[in-house]
């Protein structure tokens, strides 16, 4: 009689336990607007239009922003709350609208205004290139608001961008580092 008493007790005790610590946790619901780039400056050797900017931009944000840690809301609800011409702003008091009127936790946005190289003749040949834009972002969870500028500039050497796409690549490494910073990931 004693073991079975101190087996209905131990269930219990499991039971009560394991109960109160195990908490349902929800996704972060995360808007993520879509890339501006109506006044990007390309140059004559970028082979790329402004539209394959857009798809390097959504492939970096599929790879960051994943289910089950984040809820990436659909392209509808996010168009709904967009401006009809539009977000043409990165101000807190649009970014506070779109989190409002789509219930979003993070509400992420990205401008590219210029992405450029030139070659440079040395010791070795370099090509440089120049990226500036805008990112921002607004946690509605912790009220924090961002907007930073995108000074970015980089040195490859021409042999290894023979066979790369280095445009594409540094593109997407900036747009990682800034969902990162956003979103907190290490």
């Amino acid at each position: 009689m004693k073991k079975i008493l101190s087996v209905f007790f131990a269930l219990c005790a499991f039971v009560l336990l394991t109960g109160q610590s195990a908490r349902e946790v929800e996704a972060a619901r995360v808007v993520v607007l879509p890339l501006v780039t109506d006044t990007l400056q390309l140059d004559e050797e970028d082979r790329h239009p402004k539209a394959d900017y857009g798809s390097f931009y959504w492939k970096n944000v599929a790879d960051i922003v994943k289910f089950p840690a984040y809820d990436l809301l659909s392209d509808d609800e996010t168009n709904k709350a967009l401006p009809a011409e539009g977000v043409k702003t990165f101000d807190e008091a649009t970014f506070r609208d779109i989190a409002a009127k789509t219930n979003a936790d993070v509400v992420i946005g990205m401008r590219l205004d210029r992405l450029n190289s030139k070659m440079k003749v040395g010791y070795e040949l370099v090509q440089r290139i120049f990226m500036r834009g805008n990112f921002a972002y607004y946690n509605k969870l912790t009220g924090i608001y961002k907007n930073d500028k995108i000074y970015n500039t980089d040195d490859v050497e021409y042999a290894l961008i023979v066979r790369s796409d280095w445009r594409a690549d540094m593109f997407g490494k900036e747009v990682r580092n800034d969902l990162r910073r956003a979103l907190n990931i290490k």
